[in-house]
């Protein structure tokens, strides 16, 4: 995560200037905005909409963006426990274009208690991650540049996350049970079958692609024109996935705008367990 040092009154220009006004004010309260991302996942929001004020958005969704276009006073995001009073994590991705913004965190949803989380600059982006069993409210505050140099834009990725006392804390680095795989070969945002390429670090590891069956092709891209396709897929550091050899089925899910590896079965093992599951009836999906 992106950490900045504290801007300066002048430094923030008129954004701080509104939220100044809005601590400064109690009394006046603050107006909020409602938009349709309360019951839309990836939603849009312009300063062309009839909404004024600040724009509260508290989505439903587990897992969303919302793409704010021109950005205007101030976003409110508002992240519930996925059952109320259990432990949930929220982790949110903030993404600038040719603007700044402020990010502060909500202090038992008091405007008035916020604290500053960081700022994030144009061009670049910044993630929080926080657990809690009460809401989660970020206070997003644009500082629009003085000259503009194309149209400005934020996209904010969130994703909630139930957490179980009984869940085990390395249940992501333990390889699929063949039932689990089943299911997750028909419901997951990426399959493919691919190697791994020398870029595999203990974060990120790097993939070939042999064969492409399901998925977002804007994940791959290639490096020359007559180059493989490649892709990076997102794993747990605490799993210490290192670099393996051989051919392997890969399946992914987006997260926060990235790939994030969910199972990666050698090929061989795979076209074992889907020929058991032609035989014995268990498939959930056509397989390819």
């Amino acid at each position: 995560m992106h950490r900045f040092k504290d801007y300066s009154f002048h430094q923030l220009g008129y954004g701080y200037l509104l939220l100044w006004c809005l601590l400064s004010l109690p009394s006046l309260g603050y107006v909020l905005a409602t938009t349709n991302c309360d019951t839309t996942c990836h939603c849009s929001i312009s300063e062309n909409s009839k909404e004024t004020g600040i724009i509260h958005v508290r989505p439903n969704c587990t897992q969303g963006n919302v793409t704010w276009r021109h950005p205007y006073n101030a976003v409110r995001l508002g992240l519930n426990p996925l059952t109320k009073g259990l432990e949930f994590e929220t982790c949110v991705k903030i993404k600038v274009d040719l603007l700044s913004v402020i990010v502060y965190k909500e202090n038992s949803g008091d405007i008035e208690g916020m604290e500053q989380l960081f700022v994030i600059e144009s061009g670049k982006e910044a993630h929080y991650c926080n657990t809690s069993t009460s809401p989660i409210t970020l206070f997003i505050e644009p500082v629009r540049p003085q000259l503009y140099t194309g149209p400005p834009k934020v996209v904010i990725y969130y994703e909630r996350l139930e957490l179980r006392s009984e869940m085990d804390p390395m249940r992501e680095c333990r390889p699929c049970e063949e039932e689990e795989l089943h299911k997750l070969y028909c419901t997951s945002d990426y399959i493919f079958h691919g190697v791994m390429g020398p870029k595999t670090t203990s974060s990120e590891i790097e993939i070939y692609l042999t064969k492409y069956i399901f998925g977002d092709r804007n994940a791959f891209h290639r490096t020359s024109r007559k180059g493989p396709l490649k892709a990076m897929l997102v794993v747990p550091e605490k799993c210490k996935i290192q670099r393996g050899s051989g051919d392997f089925l890969f399946i992914a899910r987006k997260r926060l705008d990235k790939a994030h590896l969910t199972c990666a079965p050698y090929l061989s093992h795979w076209k074992k367990i889907k020929e058991r599951a032609l035989e014995t009836g268990a498939m959930q999906c056509a397989y390819d």
